[in-house]
This record gives C-alpha cells, sequence and structure tokens, in this order.
C-alpha cells in the first residue's frame, strides 16, 4: 500500500488500536479519532483527534475542519462503539440517543462530510 491517510474513530484501543499498528507498519499517516489521546504508541505519522462521537453536531464540525486541515482521507474506518447495558423497560432515552448517535448517527455523517470529490460529481446518479 502507497501512503495513504487513514482516519479511524475509537482507535485508541482494541480493534482500532490494531488498525492503527497495521496502517503504522504500512507508512501510512494515521489520524485517530477518541474521547482522549492516552496511547503509548509513538510515531510522528500518528495524529490524536478528540472528539466526543456522542455528540453529533460536533462530528460534522469536527469533519469539516478536517477536510480543511488535511483533506479528505483516502479511507475512513468507522470502528468507535460502546455498550450500553439495561433492562429494556429501564433504558434510559438519553443512553439510547447516545448509543444511536455513537453507533448510527456519527458514522453517517462521517462518511457524508468525508466522502471523495469524485463522488460529489456522481450524486444525481445515485
Amino acid at each position: 500500500m502507497k501512503s495513504q491517510k487513514i482516519l479511524i474513530t475509537g482507535g485508541s484501543r482494541g480493534l482500532g488500536k490494531e488498525l492503527v499498528l497495521q496502517f503504522l507498519n504500512q507508512d501510512c499517516e494515521v489520524h485517530v479519532v477518541a474521547r482522549n489521546s492516552n496511547s503509548e504508541i509513538k510515531s510522528p505519522k500518528l495524529k490524536f483527534h478528540i472528539l466526543d462521537l456522542f455528540n453529533s453536531h460536533e462530528v460534522v464540525d469536527f469533519a469539516k475542519t478536517f477536510i480543511n486541515s488535511h483533506g479528505v482521507p483516502d479511507l475512513l474506518i468507522n470502528n468507535a462503539g460502546s455498550g450500553a447495558f439495561f433492562e429494556w423497560d429501564s433504558f434510559p432515552i438519553s443512553q439510547i440517543e447516545k448509543q444511536i448517535n455513537l453507533l448510527f448517527l456519527s458514522p453517517v455523517l462521517m462518511c457524508r462530510v468525508l466522502r471523495p470529490k469524485w463522488l460529489l460529481s456522481k450524486k444525481e446518479k445515485l
């Protein structure tokens, strides 16, 4: 793989962290979106961006700012996730909304804003 710009949400631990390591080993520029930047991975090609993906308005602002600062990534991996474990009859609406934002709305918004420019010219055909 030639050097590319990769954006990974949830890249600070678990599967996301492993993906970060794999792409850094392939000499890619890796941007990680996470709630914190606590990572033992050190590389000049690794950039952390602090963002709470539960907040959909911040996601759109982040994606637009990312394009202005770094351009459109060659690859977006929407990996972020978390669990909320409640009995159905006691599942707080606020937690349901947070899960919808994190697991569905934020990835959709990231894809929508960060889509490659060549796709914009084809929107009439979609």
